[in-house]
């Protein structure tokens, strides 16, 4: 921590604020459900891109 000059605790005092305040609003709620969607829609479509791999013989188990 002794090499950290002053420049950059003013950056990380700055992005500890600014998480602060994010776990402090409902943005991060929000965030979480968005993200949330996102990952399933993720899984499902790599679910669905190994059956078709899978039935179409290309290096399927």
């Amino acid at each position: 921590m002794g090499k950290i000059g002053g420049a950059g605790l003013l950056v990380i005092g700055i992005g500890v604020a600014i998480v602060g305040w994010l776990i402090q609003s409902d943005i991060l709620s929000w965030l979480l459900d968005v993200v949330g969607f996102i990952i399933i829609v993720g899984g499902i479509i790599v679910a669905v891109a190994g059956l078709v791999k899978m039935f179409s013989g290309k290096d399927g188990a």
